[in-house]
């Protein structure tokens, strides 16, 4: 709680830090290392680290976003834990198939023996 207060009174300085510096990029870094806070509890640092060891790819297809967009912090519905940064479709999939790795098998199973088709 302490933390997500922390991030809620830095985004008020913040706004108030932009009207005196008038500033859209550091408003933007701001606004981006306190999302990851308040959203997964990781700092913009940890973000970094985590792409250059994925080698700026996605951790489950290791490919880009087409978009250019920024890989998404992939975390546990259930923990909240934070696993790594997925591109856009990885991301979504793994959504879409509800995190469960035996539905996974199944649709990885029925594209291999369809292969042909």
């Amino acid at each position: 709680r302490d933390l997500v207060a922390s991030v809620r009174t830095q985004k008020l300085r913040t706004g108030r830090w932009l009207a005196k510096d008038g500033s859209r990029e550091k408003l933007a870094l701001a606004k981006r290392r306190c999302n990851l806070v308040s959203k997964y509890g990781v700092t913009l640092e940890w973000y970094d680290a985590t792409l250059a060891k994925q080698n700026g790819t996605c951790a489950a297809c290791l490919g880009v976003n087409e978009s250019g967009k920024r890989l998404a912090v992939d975390h546990s519905h259930n923990t909240g834990a934070v696993r790594g940064l997925l591109c856009e479709s990885c991301n979504l999939a793994l959504g879409l198939l509800k995190e469960d790795a035996e539905r996974m098998r199944r649709m990885a199973d029925y594209i291999c023996r369809n292969a042909e088709a």
